[in-house]
């Protein structure tokens, strides 16, 4: 199974936040593609699993989703950066 690293990440999707539609959009650090995942299946921490099956390790998030997040009252926590998202 291939790990990926997140660069510069959001979430985006539909739904009341991303309840069930949630995906990753961000930069790819091992090769610099810019990527929007498939659905987020599965949250740990840090680590997130789509549903086609991919798992990326989620590192610096975009500056303008963490503004995003501080307008919509979503406290932001390193360790779990989807928290209050999904």
């Amino acid at each position: 199974m291939k790990v990926y690293n997140l660069k510069n990440w959001s979430v985006c999707g539909g739904g009341v936040f991303f309840s069930g539609f949630a995906r990753l959009y961000g930069e790819r650090a091992e090769d610099k593609q810019e990527v929007l995942t498939s659905q987020i299946d599965q949250v740990n921490g840090r680590f997130v699993i789509t549903k086609s099956g991919s798992v990326y390790i989620l590192h610096n998030i975009s500056d303008d989703y963490l503004q995003w997040m501080k307008n919509n009252h979503i406290d932001y926590d390193e360790e779990e950066p989807l928290k209050g998202i999904i």
